[in-house]
């Protein structure tokens, strides 16, 4: 069993930043950061590679649903200036439904991952998974 330079297995380890994706954004960082600098294992790196890029891209999809409300909010701000009107209280329901959504999505993946992780498994993603390769 290979062991980190903590004396961690390097499934632990890889399951423990797979789990801290969820629940705090520093330390799944800092975990990160870790692995890519100090560690030697190419499994291990991979893995941080692999959630960080999984990670950013849930951060991309919630920062475009929170255009959603940041324009209705704009616009009702705007209309309010020519003292109209306008009830966009439906639109900001659905984008709170699609953050809540994304949020249990993300959740569970990062939940998938770090038990697959913890068995030292891989998961491929196509593409994703040929340019890392040829770049790590």
């Amino acid at each position: 069993m290979e062991k980190t330079k903590f004396g961690l297995p390097v499934g632990l380890l890889a399951a423990a930043m797979c789990f801290m994706a969820f629940i705090s954004t520093i330390p799944f960082i800092l975990i990160v950061g870790y692995v890519l600098i100090a560690e030697s294992n190419d499994w291990l790196k991979k893995t941080a590679v692999k959630a960080l890029f999984i990670f950013i891209a849930f951060a991309i999809v919630a920062a475009f649903i929170g255009f959603i409300t940041d324009g209705t909010s704009m616009l009702t701000n705007f209309l309010g200036l020519f003292n109209q009107s306008v009830n966009l209280l439906q639109i900001n329901r659905l984008a709170s439904i699609m953050r809540t959504g994304l949020s249990v999505i993300q959740t569970l993946v990062f939940m998938l991952l770090g038990v697959i992780a913890l068995k030292k498994g891989n998961i491929t993603f196509g593409l994703g998974d040929g340019i890392l390769n040829k770049h790590m």
